[in-house]
């Protein structure tokens, strides 16, 4: 009976396999034929090659997202790996191995593996560790089964870990969330109308608001003159990019100087071996404007009408090159609620246009 029960469960396992090998090679030949790529693009705008600087890198991201900020979230974690480390002496010394306690630790060692090797990444919240936290968090349970068969061990360590993970959410939402509670109000709500109600929740758009009502004035102008596309610059292809692309669809082209959205300077041959990082490709303003003459000349790349960006870029460098700030804002976005202040939201943001364009949009200053 055990030999059968074995042989049946090993079936299982491999037509698991099978099924995981047809969908994972189905979206590989689909990549290669829609996107002419095996990967998504951030991967290769963002990823720098297997070294030790990305293998610390990547340490200390895992370091930092399970044991940084906060107590709640630390002490999970500790249970977590007190846990697995109870799973891995049970099945060593039991000598027969439970094969779904053995691929679901394989399926979260291969993900750490994965955040360490890829060298972490930028955004709040451990994202390159969800995908196997729920298969960790049932090494729990898993383990008191093995030490105690009783229930009341069992329900007290559930209480225990619901609580910290409450803990967590709540220290998560107060401190590093850039979100805003239900209850809050952004503390400015100038140029929201093409906001939606989820859009109003997150202070990273609420510091965008302005610069995209800036933006879709300034496209406006240019196409009703004539001008299509309107060639667009920037680091920053979220939600500006979004609202530009849905109202005028066709008219504008985008230019991603961080290489996660498009090819545009991951294939040009002037800028394709600049270093890559957690943001993407290393190309701030200063060099890229030393690289814009043979970026138009050997690359053929327009250049573009409209830059925009968070951070500062200097009035002289504008100006050396031949845009000029038409629009800056500065400060900080700021939630209502005192108890959820969140993470701090700097608003600096600036748009440049084309100089010798100014006169013909009236200069939009």
């Amino acid at each position: 009976k055990a030999v059968a029960t074995r042989k049946a469960l090993t079936v299982k396992m491999l037509v698991l396999l099978g099924l995981w090998a047809a969908m994972s090679g189905g979206i590989l030949v689909f990549r290669i034929w829609y996107f002419e790529a095996p990967f998504p693009q951030p991967v290769e705008a963002k990823y720098a090659g297997l070294s030790p600087e990305t293998m610390r890198n990547g340490v200390a991201y895992v370091m930092n997202s399970l044991f940084g900020d906060s107590q709640a979230l630390t002490a999970t974690a500790i249970i977590v790996i007190a846990a697995a480390l109870v799973l891995v002496i049970s099945e060593l010394a039991a000598g027969e191995f439970n094969l779904y306690v053995i691929l679901s630790l394989l399926y979260c060692a291969a993900y750490l593996a994965f955040a360490v090797l890829s060298g972490g990444d930028w955004m709040e919240g451990g994202r390159f560790l969800v995908f196997f936290i729920p298969v960790a968090m049932a090494f729990i349970p898993m383990a008191l089964a093995r030490l105690t068969g009783r229930v009341l061990p069992l329900a007290l360590v559930t209480a225990i870990v619901a609580g910290l993970q409450t803990a967590a959410i709540v220290d998560f939402a107060r401190y590093r969330s850039t979100g805003m509670p239900l209850w809050a109000t952004p503390a400015g709500k100038d140029n929201l109308s093409g906001c939606s109600w989820f859009e109003r929740r997150n202070r990273i758009n609420l510091r965008d608001a302005p610069v995209i009502s800036r933006l879709d004035g300034i496209v406006t102008q240019m196409t009703e003159s004539g001008r299509s596309p309107v060639v667009i610059l920037s680091g920053q292809m979220g939600a500006a990019a979004y609202h530009l692309a849905v109202k005028h669809r066709g008219k504008v082209r985008f230019q991603d100087r961080c290489g996660l959205t498009d090819r545009t300077f991951t294939s040009a041959g002037t800028t394709r071996n600049l270093p890559r990082g957690r943001m993407g490709l290393q190309l701030w303003y200063e060099p890229y404007f030393a690289k814009s003459v043979k970026l138009q000349k050997i690359d053929h790349l327009p250049r573009p009408d409209i830059i925009f960006d968070i951070g500062s870029v200097p009035d002289r460098l504008l100006a050396d090159h031949g845009y000029t700030a038409v629009y800056r804002q500065a400060g900080r976005v700021v939630s209502t609620s005192a108890w959820f202040p969140g993470r701090d939201v700097i608003a600096d943001e600036f748009i440049a246009v084309r100089t010798d364009l100014l006169t013909a949009l009236g200069n939009p200053e």
